[in-house]
């Protein structure tokens, strides 16, 4: 199905009141849609009210089970088709001298922008911000509910093209703010999912390798607790101190020793031994240069 058919059954979606339902799953099934949307569209469709069918929509349609292609499909489709409605409106009601709908909220637009960081969706990001979404609005609104800055949220996605978006062309921050009520930087993010190209691309960008979280933990100490070993020995080799301590006294390998016996599959008991020879060997390169 063309674009076009696609946006016309989408705002069908929308419109057609007493039959939603009906019309939501006509309209995924013939857009090409998978299972998963297509439940995510029919759920979405508890309210009768535009605004509400709208903002449900572009909230549940980007989450995890649902492809960024076809995430990405669906925000297109509901801004524009939402941009045309509100200007339809604007000038129905100039004419009519009444008052135009109220569209789409911006915190629904905003929280599947947050969303797209969160998941790495590149393709997502990209058709929001070319819809003009307002990334600076929907970064400050997410830090003012407690949910970190977008590079928070990049962060755990791990997607260096939304990284390098956020840092270069919306200016954000990549080291975060120390009003946020974890006090975790990106770089602590990253590193406990195991994110390792963004962490070292944060790195790069001016944050220090060892910088600490509220608890006195680096970025080291959130890989290594994690069982990323890959991440672990990036940081390693670009030179993250390994003989650290956190602020109840705990260090890092006294810790990575103590989880070495998880049998979850993270290969923790090689990662243990992995920081060990590091500690060792850094301590005889010590000794020969004393």
């Amino acid at each position: 199905m063309s674009q076009h058919g696609s946006r016309q059954l989408i705002a069908s979606i929308i419109h057609l009141h007493g039959n939603t339902t009906v019309a939501l799953l006509f309209c995924s099934r013939n857009a090409g849609f998978s299972k998963n949307m297509i439940h995510t569209l029919r759920a979405s469709r508890v309210s009768d009210r535009e605004g509400e069918v709208q903002d449900r929509l572009i909230r549940n349609c980007v989450q995890p089970q649902h492809s960024d292609a076809e995430s990405a499909s669906v925000c297109d489709l509901l801004l524009r088709h939402c941009r045309s409605t509100s200007e339809h409106d604007v000038q129905t009601s100039e004419q009519s001298d009444g008052p135009a709908r109220i569209p789409m909220s911006h915190f629904a637009v905003w929280q599947a922008l947050r969303c797209s960081c969160l998941q790495g969706k590149k393709r997502t990001f990209e058709t929001l911000c070319a819809l003009g979404v307002d990334v600076q609005a929907a970064d400050v609104a997410a830090q003012q509910q407690q949910k970190g800055s977008l590079v928070h949220a990049a962060a755990v996605g791990g997607s260096q093209s939304i990284i390098q978006r956020l840092l270069d062309d919306y200016h954000l921050s990549p080291e975060g703010l120390t009003t946020n009520s974890n006090h975790n930087e990106p770089v602590h993010l990253a590193a406990a999912h195991g994110r390792t190209h963004a962490l070292l691309q944060l790195i790069n960008r001016g944050v220090s390798i060892d910088t600490r979280d509220r608890h006195g933990r680096t970025p080291l100490f959130h890989a290594a607790v994690n069982g990323h070993l890959s991440t672990v020995k990036a940081l390693a080799e670009s030179g993250a101190r390994i003989q650290v301590t956190d602020y109840d006294g705990i260090s890092l390998i006294e810790e990575v020793t103590r989880r070495a016996r998880i049998r979850d599959g993270q290969g923790r008991q090689a990662l243990a031994e992995y920081l060990q020879h590091m500690l060792q060997q850094r301590k005889e390169e010590d000794g020969a240069c004393s």
